[in-house]
């Protein structure tokens, strides 16, 4: 809480060897600490030692007061539910693969291609692993060897999965840019 708080309020102001940090590490200045009740709107009340900060004008709640106030509520557990369309389609939903039509992705005419000079590096460590993923998603037909030079060209990220894997990103994000968009959006789920 801020000092001129603490003395609005008329709260014994003890020394602390507590030490407080911003969200830039930085140590804060305090000019000690204070314990007090904290009463919620629903009448809800903790004690809760707080600290008074040196020269600053706004009063936060910690993490430990804002959940014993009720104030917000944590997820403990999330578990997926079988939608409605992983039911109608289940073997869209079991495996990597490809659809059964060619997709077209109109472009806006001022579009100009984009290819990617530098290509990104790949860590050695992932080197091997990166092969594998290849040439499986290669056989199940997701994606082609080219051999020319093409307009449009974006970077490819790696990232490491579990158990030694990868997955194998694009960053299509000037690509993006260039997309005219759909008139008949996705229905949602």
């Amino acid at each position: 809480m801020s000092e001129a708080t603490a003395r609005r309020i008329n709260c014994k102001i003890e020394p602390t060897k507590r030490v407080l940090k911003g969200a830039d590490g930085k140590r804060l200045e305090t000019v000690g600490e204070s314990k007090i009740e904290l009463i919620s709107k629903r009448g809800q009340r903790i004690i809760s030692r707080i600290s008074v900060m040196k020269g600053n004008n706004s009063n936060l709640l910690g993490k430990p007061e804002i959940i014993n106030l009720g104030l917000v509520k944590t997820i403990q557990r999330v578990t997926r539910i079988e939608d409605e369309m992983a039911k109608k389609y289940p073997n869209l939903f079991e495996k990597l693969g490809t659809l059964p039509d060619v997709f077209r992705i109109n472009l806006r005419e001022d579009s100009t291609p984009v290819c990617l000079q530098v290509p990104w590096r790949l860590p050695i460590s992932l080197k091997e692993a990166t092969k594998q993923e290849i040439a499986r998603m290669e056989k199940l037909g997701v994606m082609k060897k080219i051999e020319k030079p093409k307009k449009w060209c974006s970077g490819v990220v790696v990232a490491p999965k579990s158990k030694g894997k990868v997955r194998i990103c694009v960053d299509l994000m000037q690509l993006n840019k260039s997309v005219l968009r759909e008139n008949f959006p996705l229905p949602t789920l």
